[in-house]
């Protein structure tokens, strides 16, 4: 937005939106699901969706709403958690200041690798490059087993993958 770009937001939550509406507030956003987004057919040149397919139960509706939005030729850029890592126990958390009570989350599906290709593939998608980046040791630091076991979550996940990240295409008409 502020390069001058026309920028469209979509969550499901008021809370969410609002926080992003005190972000951007040049930026329109919009109440709505990822299966039923309030956007236009062919109105975008680019999808970007963060960690959030991970909490959806069915890709494919997912995608397809992706493809309906985008211009052909448009690219998507989605990141979401490694399927290793819900399969480990990785969570959305968002921790307060008071732990005593537990740490809120959202519930993470796991979707295996073969499950988004497949998502991709069906809905006309073109995969342009799949990345998957390592827990480091920075990123070890945030696991909450880490302050008190620290070898041990160190030898359990240093190097595994923990996310996903996919460059796709809607491919423009031959």
């Amino acid at each position: 937005a502020e390069r001058g770009h026309r920028v469209i937001g979509v969550d499901a939550t008021d809370a969410m939106l609002a926080i992003a509406r005190e972000k951007v507030p040049a930026a329109d956003f919009r109440s709505g699901r990822l299966e039923a987004l309030p956007v236009a057919d062919e109105s975008v040149d680019l999808v970007v969706c963060t960690l959030a397919l991970t909490h959806v139960e069915d890709l494919e509706p997912v995608m397809r709403e992706f493809v309906r939005v985008l211009r052909p030729g448009g690219q998507a850029i989605l990141t979401d958690m490694h399927p290793l890592a819900t399969m480990t126990g990785s969570i959305a958390g968002f921790p307060g200041d008071d732990l005593t009570r537990g740490i809120p989350y959202v519930l993470n599906r796991t979707h295996h690798v073969s499950d988004y290709v497949r998502a991709f593939l069906d809905a006309g998608l073109s995969i342009m490059e799949c990345m998957e980046p390592r827990v480091t040791d920075a990123v070890l630091e945030s696991f909450p087993s880490y302050a008190l076991l620290p070898s041990a979550t160190r030898q359990a996940f240093f190097d595994t993958p923990y996310l996903l990240v996919w460059r796709l295409e809607r491919p423009r008409p031959a």
